[in-house]
């Protein structure tokens, strides 16, 4: 799995030269932000089926996405607003576990809606920072991220979904010491 982790990776980072090439320089300052993720994702120490789930469809909706394969499709949209979020969470949890700002081994069904809601809370945060990332790279860049308020609450409701999806896997791996 640590190869396929490595994969991912280099393949997040080609993506910059590969869109360069192409004449799309407009997709470069969001394939950027995309590959340093591959990056943090790495430095998480998470184990490498995490990682890989992650990274792998990063990789195939940062490179679809950067050569407009999917140009104004919302299902594309929705899917990868879904299943982004529901792979980052366990690993922005675990991370945020062993920083141990939060306890992971939870007793009660209390402190369990507890580990979800946080895990909710880590993914909804990070969606709403990506999309000021889209409305800044609009709005200073020129590009053409986020088409409008439709939009932005669509992807928003796929990321909570997809945080909702994820925080559950993440309170079943705990419970059951796999994270």
């Amino acid at each position: 799995m640590k190869w396929l982790a490595v994969a991912c990776r280099a393949i997040l980072w080609l993506a910059i030269p590969a869109l360069l090439l192409a004449g799309r320089p407009e997709a470069v300052p969001a394939t950027a932000i995309c590959a340093s993720l591959g990056l943090a994702v790495a430095w998480s120490r998470a184990c490498w089926t995490l990682q890989v789930l992650f990274l792998a469809p990063l990789a195939a909706a940062t490179w679809a996405a950067g050569f407009g394969v999917v140009e104004d499709s919302a299902t594309f949209s929705a899917a990868a607003h879904t299943l982004l979020p529901a792979a980052v969470t366990p690993l922005l949890f675990l991370a945020v576990a062993r920083s141990g700002a939060i306890e992971n081994r939870p007793s009660g069904a209390l402190q369990r809606a507890g580990l979800f809601c946080v895990a909710v809370g880590l993914t909804s945060a990070v969606a709403v920072g990506w999309e000021l990332v889209e409305w800044s790279s609009d709005s200073l860049l020129g590009t053409n991220m986020s088409p409008g308020h439709e939009d932005l609450l669509r992807d928003l409701a796929a990321d909570l979904l997809g945080a909702g999806i994820g925080a559950a896997i993440t309170v079943f791996a705990v419970l059951h010491r796999r994270a």
